[in-house]
């Protein structure tokens, strides 16, 4: 998730804040001007084509410890 945060402020130049727990099946994302709410499953397969893919695979992010 805080990937996906940091990737959302890069693309809107806003601050974005995540808040979920461990089962949730919706995030709830907040930036300086709206919150909306968005299936995980949704925001796992957006960080995969556009992030996980494009630097190199989850095998990459696992070496830095993200998962």
């Amino acid at each position: 998730m805080n990937l996906y945060a940091w990737n959302l402020a890069q693309r809107t130049g806003k601050t974005a804040e995540i808040l979920c727990a461990i089962g949730d099946e919706f995030v709830v994302i907040q930036s300086e001007s709206e919150q909306f709410v968005k299936p995980f499953e949704e925001i796992v397969r957006e960080m995969k084509g556009e992030v996980m893919i494009n630097r190199g695979g989850f095998e990459r992010f696992a070496e830095w410890g993200y998962f």
